[in-house]
C-alpha cells in the first residue's frame, strides 16, 4: 500500500465522520471516505502525485470535487467540497495544491481512497448504500458499500508544514491558462478574483459577491473593472488599447508572478 501526504496542512487527524460511519440518522447509507473539517479557504494537497482524471459540480451547498489517478493506476484519491483550481488532464506532484476548501455550510474536505482506475469510479459518492438497501434507496444503481472505496485512514501519512508553499514556490499550481473575459465562469476565474482582491488597489469588490472572502466564479462588470485596474497599474494596457479588461497572456503572466509571491 502506499503512503500518502495528508492533504490538508493546518487540520492534522482531526476526522469528523469516518469510513464505515453512518451517513446521517437513521440513514440507509454509509460513509465512503474522511470528512475532515477545515476553514473555508485552507488550501488542500495532492496526497500522492498523478493526474487530474476528473473534476465537477456536486451541487448546491456541496461545491466541486477532484479525482486524482495516481502513477499506477492501482489507486485513485478524490477531494470533494472544494474550489478547485486545477484541470482534466493536469499532472501533479505530491503536494501540488489541488484547491481550497469551499465556503458550505458545516465546511470540510471529504477525502477518498478508491482502489482501481478513474474511469470505474463513483465520483460524486460521499455515501452507498448498506447491502440490505442497494437498489432502494436513491441512486437505486449504487453498488453497497464499500464497492471500491477503501478506508482511508488505513493508510500511512507524511505531514508536512510547508507542503503547499514548495508547490507554488515551484510554480506548479497557477492554473489561469485560458483567455478570461466578460462572460467566462470557472474555478480559474474564482482564482483571479482572489489575486485581484489580494491588492487594495485592484480589489473586485468592498463587499457582497466578489469581496474578500466571497470571491465567485463569474465574471462580470466588477471583474471587467478589476481587471482593468490591474492593465493599467501594471502597465499593460489602458482604455483603448487592444485587450483592456480581458486576461490574455501578459496579464496572466502579471498575475502567476503576484500568486507565487503570495
Amino acid at each position: 500500500m502506499p503512503t500518502f501526504l495528508w492533504p490538508l496542512k493546518k487540520t492534522l487527524t482531526r476526522v469528523v465522520q469516518g469510513f464505515g460511519d453512518p451517513w446521517s440518522a437513521n440513514t440507509k447509507k454509509l460513509h465512503t471516505g474522511l470528512d475532515i473539517p477545515a476553514a473555508a479557504g485552507e488550501k488542500v494537497a495532492a496526497a500522492a502525485s498523478g493526474t487530474v482524471s476528473k473534476t465537477g459540480d456536486l451541487g448546491k451547498d456541496w461545491a466541486h470535487y477532484v479525482v486524482l489517478e495516481h502513477a499506477s493506476k492501482d489507486y485513485c484519491t478524490s477531494y470533494l467540497h472544494i474550489d478547485p483550481i486545477v484541470r482534466v488532464g493536469q499532472k501533479l506532484q505530491v503536494g501540488d495544491l489541488v484547491g481550497c476548501v469551499a465556503k458550505i455550510p458545516g465546511s470540510h474536505l471529504h477525502f477518498n481512497v478508491w482502489k482501481g482506475q478513474a474511469n470505474q469510479l463513483l465520483t460524486q459518492r460521499g455515501a452507498l448504500p448498506t447491502t440490505d438497501n442497494a437498489g432502494k434507496v436513491e441512486p437505486t444503481t449504487d453498488p453497497p458499500f464499500p464497492s471500491n472505496f477503501l478506508d482511508p485512514s488505513s493508510f500511512s501519512y507524511r505531514y508536512s508544514n510547508s507542503t503547499q508553499e514548495t508547490a507554488e514556490s515551484q510554480g506548479r499550481v497557477f492554473t489561469i491558462t485560458r483567455d478570461l473575459a466578460k462572460g467566462s465562469s470557472g474555478p480559474d476565474v474564482k482564482l483571479l478574483q482572489q489575486i485581484l482582491n489580494s491588492d487594495a488597489s485592484t480589489i473586485v469588490a468592498i463587499s457582497g459577491l466578489g469581496s474578500p472572502g466571497n470571491e465567485s466564479e463569474l465574471f462580470g462588470d466588477l471583474t471587467e473593472n478589476a481587471v482593468q485596474r490591474f492593465q493599467i497599474k501594471y502597465s499593460i494596457a489602458s482604455a483603448g488599447t487592444p485587450g483592456f479588461g480581458i486576461v490574455g497572456p501578459k496579464t496572466r503572466e502579471q498575475l502567476r508572478q503576484i500568486y507565487q509571491r503570495n
